[in-house]
């Protein structure tokens, strides 16, 4: 496996409606498929209403954007059928291989709950998953938000 990134993704002008379960699970689809495909692993992913946060091991077959392009292209239809489009471009910051993942992936599960999506931070949130490796230890229930634990490139 390749490097770690911590991706995002928006919808044209923030629009909202990812998170109507046709679109969400359009999106979990094709990040599986991509998995399957040995494009990357997925290490969790997180699906709000206007953009989509993956955090992904690169695999063998392809280099980051190409694979940004693949997941745009194989979801735009979903997406149109939804009166919605990707954002030209995306966020990236790649994970060094000292970093910690438990304070990304907490940033992943909490931000519904920032959004005021969920009403606690113990509510997982549907449209949240984990990849199989993280599943192992990672849990998403926190007692509470506590910023100071998140990256400090997640806090701009």
């Amino acid at each position: 496996m390749g490097a770690s990134y911590f991706l995002t993704l928006c919808t044209e002008h923030r629009c909202p409606g990812l998170t109507t379960s046709i679109l969400a699970e359009a999106v979990i689809r094709e990040v599986e498929i991509l998995a399957d495909d040995d494009v990357w692993r997925l290490q969790a992913l997180t699906i709000m209403p206007d953009h989509v946060h993956v955090l992904v091991a690169l695999g063998a077959k392809l280099d980051l954007s190409p694979a940004i392009s693949r997941f745009k292209a194989k979801t735009k239809g979903a997406l149109q059928s939804g009166n919605l489009h990707w954002e030209r471009g995306y966020f990236d910051h790649r994970i060094r291989p000292d970093d910690k993942l438990a304070p990304v992936l907490r940033y992943m599960a909490l931000n519904p709950f920032r959004a005021g999506l969920t009403k606690s931070t113990e509510q997982v949130w549907p449209w949240f998953r984990l990849g199989e490796v993280e599943s192992n230890w990672f849990r998403p229930g926190f007692p509470d938000d506590d910023e100071s634990t998140h990256p400090a490139w997640l806090k701009k």
